[in-house]
């Protein structure tokens, strides 16, 4: 008696937990890494030094489309989440002084980037298949440095 109690509790777990598993998704999008943020050191003209942090999210498609779900698409979305970082600092270090009304032009200039970044990379690694690449420059934003 105990066995079958035993044994019907745990296929009821390992059954519920497998059906609520993607249950708190919410939408079709979801996104792929959880920290991609580069801080780099900027000079804003009369007012000082200052930490400039940029938080870049790369989103996945709808969880049905199978291209989406491939090992190309999701090598691609690593690849990206890696190298735009270093084309963000790139375009932030190459900048020694800034005036604040500079801010939007530099942002500008590093989502073009990371647009032919993605164009590249998805022409690299998914050749002539027409993907959509998603994503978000959700922070821009800067921060005191602190002593």
């Amino acid at each position: 008696m105990l066995r079958t109690f035993l044994a019907t509790t745990l296929v009821f777990l390992v059954l519920s937990s497998s059906a609520i598993a993607g249950y708190g998704s919410g939408s079709g999008y979801y996104p792929l890494s959880d920290s991609n943020n580069v801080v780099a050191p900027v000079w804003i003209e009369g007012e000082g030094l200052f930490n400039l942090e940029v938080s870049l999210d790369f989103l996945g498609r709808p969880e049905d489309t199978k291209l989406y779900k491939s090992d190309s698409y999701t090598q691609l979305i690593d690849r990206l989440s890696v190298k735009w970082r270093s084309i963000a600092l790139d375009k932030i270090l190459a900048v020694s002084t800034i005036e604040m009304g500079g801010m939007a032009d530099l942002k500008k200039e590093i989502e073009l980037a990371v647009d032919k970044l993605v164009k590249d990379e998805s022409a690299k690694l998914m050749g002539d298949q027409k993907v959509e690449v998603v994503y978000s420059l959700s922070r821009f934003m800067l921060l005191e440095p602190r002593n």
